[in-house]
């Protein structure tokens, strides 16, 4: 470790003159863009609209809205028919109405097609895009409107002359539009992200393909306005270790060693981004997440998501599907005016190695880890969110992080069943459908439940069904009599015989490999204080 001096908690003082806050002045500071100069209502904010990213209030005739207005929907008088009130004229609320509530035959012919006094409603093949509309624009209704919906309401739920069948639920009532046959779309390449490799021998009739190339990514985030500086203490050749490119990642070489994870950590420019050195509220914020499937062209580049500990025990780094990871973000916190697309962080490591190489415990307490479950605008859902299958996790995750117990209850070293990747990992088998487990355990093989996790597990159990594999099909491609006779003891060939009884199922871990769990820890050692 480096001799600059350390705080309580073991980790650098920053404010210590070797390490100086001066340095890192308009570190963090982006460029703004200019702002939207939308008055109004415009036809590329509809979908923002619809998403509830605008709110909206219409403005009415009473003086008690008039302050609420931001667009004044005005109805051409051309629309209203002679003699009738228009739907933007009525009392206010604080005043009697002369309308008089009656009934009225709101029910539609499902015979017929669908007949509305306003042209423009008719030319939509629905009525849930043009309800969505009124409802974000022109809240709130009007007390006729508003009655007049409890009364169909009435009529509706007391009566069923279509059959509508009850064990299906009705959310929108519109004519019959039959839809045109959607053609399959095939996995492509991206030749700007060679790296990606789709199946492409899927027939992408489930409709991933399409989801995949129908987001661009580039048209809906922005891009870091700069490069961010180098940062750290210099090594005899006098670079900086932590060195980023265009897109705010760390260089793919810049792999964590336990020292060099705790400069980063503890030196972090971020701690001073709201003007004092706060490790707590950092701009340096570590996300608990799950593994995001179909987002490979996400990334920057092919190393962007791989782990950046220098001994992950997987090969190349990869964090598979199924596994948590952490992702060091460095610039959401800002406040500035930037979209920043949340695949692009300075790093990636699997939750597994980084609670195995420090003192995650007490980095909990002392620095900025949050349970992902943000939500994203301008994307369907987050993949990345450790909620995304179970809306628990995030309780675990927070608990893990403020209820950390004290030094008397662990075990010392402690164990990987007192880990939050254990923990994450036992409330996703719990919480599986029933069938999902039973598939599971009749295919067999080196699945969840087995190594729950534990990557040294997972990688020994790997290594046993590629052995297991390679034996059987050399065994199978060499003829019977070439093979020479091999002397047997009585135990082999009763264990020969249990096999046989077995040959066709799949590998199971045996109990050498799954002892590791229980007998071996897997964290390092915490230093008593």
């Amino acid at each position: 470790m480096s001799d600059y001096p350390h705080l309580p908690h073991g980790f650098p003082d920053m404010q210590h003159e070797v390490y100086p806050t001066g340095q890192y002045e308009g570190f963090w500071e982006q460029a703004h863009p200019q702002p939207s100069d939308y008055q109004n209502l415009q036809e590329t904010d509809f979908n923002a609209l619809l998403a509830g990213n605008i709110n909206l209030q219409a403005e009415y005739s009473h003086p008690a809205n008039a302050n609420l207005a931001t667009v004044t929907p005005k109805p051409s008088p051309d629309n209203s028919p002679s003699g009738e009130p228009s739907m933007y004229e009525y009392p206010p609320p604080d005043s009697p109405t002369t309308w008089e509530p009656r009934t009225f035959d709101f029910l539609p012919n499902f015979h017929e097609p669908a007949a509305y006094r306003h042209p423009i409603l008719a030319q939509f093949p629905s009525p849930t895009l043009p309800l969505r509309v009124i409802d974000q624009v022109g809240y709130p209704l009007g007390p006729h409107v508003t009655e007049a919906l409890r009364l169909a309401l009435n009529q509706r739920t007391q009566i069923n002359p279509y059959g509508i069948s009850k064990r299906r639920s009705v959310t929108s009532v519109a004519p019959a539009v039959k839809a045109s046959p959607r053609s399959p779309i095939r996995p492509v390449k991206n030749p700007l992200k060679p790296w990606v490799k789709p199946n492409l021998k899927t027939a992408g009739k489930n409709g991933r393909p399409a989801n995949i190339q129908s987001f661009d990514a580039t048209k809906v985030y922005d891009k870091l306005p700069h490069r961010p500086q180098s940062w750290g203490i210099k090594n005899h050749l006098g670079v900086h270790p932590f060195r980023y490119t265009a897109d705010g990642e760390l260089l793919p070489d810049i792999k964590f060693t336990q020292e060099l994870l705790m400069q980063y950590l503890g030196n972090h420019p971020g701690h001073v981004a709201h003007g004092k050195y706060d490790t707590k509220s950092s701009g340096l914020i570590m996300w608990v997440q799950s593994v995001p499937a179909d987002s490979a062209a996400r990334y920057a580049t092919e190393h962007s998501d791989k782990c950046r500990y220098v001994d992950c025990p997987v090969p190349n780094g990869t964090i598979h599907k199924g596994h948590y990871r952490v992702a060091f973000d460095e610039q959401s916190w800002s406040s500035n005016d930037l979209n920043l697309d949340p695949y692009n962080n300075a790093g990636y490591m699997h939750l597994y190695c980084f609670e195995k190489m420090i003192d995650f415990p007490q980095l909990c307490k002392d620095f900025n880890i949050q349970p992902d479950t943000r939500v994203f605008p301008n994307e369907k859902k987050n993949r990345m969110a450790v909620t995304r299958d179970n809306p628990e996790m995030r309780n675990i995750v927070q608990d893990y992080i403020n209820n950390q117990p004290g030094w008397d209850q662990f075990s010392n070293p402690y164990r990987y069943e007192e880990t939050l990747s254990y923990k994450l990992t036992k409330e996703h088998i719990r919480a599986e459908p029933a069938a999902r487990r039973a598939i599971r355990s009749k295919r067999g093989g080196n699945t969840i439940d087995k190594h729950l996790n534990n990557l040294e597990v997972y990688i020994a159990g790997n290594k046993h069904v590629r052995t297991k594999q390679g034996r059987a099909e050399r065994n199978a491609n060499e003829p019977a009599e070439s093979r020479p006779a091999r002397k047997t003891s009585s135990k082999r060939r009763r264990s020969r015989q249990d096999d046989s009884d077995d040959s066709d199922s799949e590998f199971e871990l045996d109990g050498n490999v799954l002892a590791m769990d229980s007998s071996a820890p897997v964290l390092r050692k915490r230093q008593r204080r």
